[in-house]
């Protein structure tokens, strides 16, 4: 509101510059029927920029949309924006409200959200994500399904 109101030409034009890199990898030629078009689904292992060619894809050629997130892309901007940015408040303001404006498109396209743990899980639906479209991937694997491994006694024998 407020913040974002007092913003100045140099605050829009540092707000600009952090737009324009969060987008140029959408400036690339292989965006079309043949390329991205081509493909059975986009995953993308974070949401954010990393998840835009995603989106382009499911827009323009319906191609599901896959998004695998171990942390919280956009809590990570929240606190680096509070610890280390050299922008100012409007600017602050103006990039938090795009990157959470990005992270609700991202998780009502997506065909299926895969989270890495439970607080991943509530944060990606304080972001507007359909709980009916989350699957909780854990990371790691179930040991118990594979068998011990031993050491070969006459494998080991052969090569000594």
């Amino acid at each position: 509101g407020r913040t974002v109101r007092s913003a100045g030409v140099p605050d829009h034009l540092a707000f600009a510059a952090e737009l324009e890199r969060a987008l140029r990898p959408l400036s690339l030629d292989w965006y079309d029927q043949e390329s991205l078009g081509a493909v059975d689904l986009c995953h993308a292992a974070s949401g954010g920029a990393a998840a835009l060619p995603g989106l382009l894809a499911k827009r323009f050629f319906g191609v599901p949309l896959l998004v695998t997130e171990h942390g919280v892309p956009l809590r990570a901007h929240y606190l680096a924006a509070a610890s280390g940015t050299p922008y100012g408040a409007p600017v602050r303001a103006l990039l938090a409200a795009f990157h959470g404006r990005l992270a609700t498109e991202i998780y009502r396209q997506a065909a299926l959200v895969t989270p890495g743990n439970t607080h991943v899980r509530r944060w990606q639906q304080r972001c507007g994500a359909d709980p009916a479209k989350q699957r909780t991937v854990y990371p790691g694997m179930a040991a118990e399904r594979f068998g011990p491994v031993g050491e070969d006694a006459e494998r080991l024998g052969a090569a000594g």
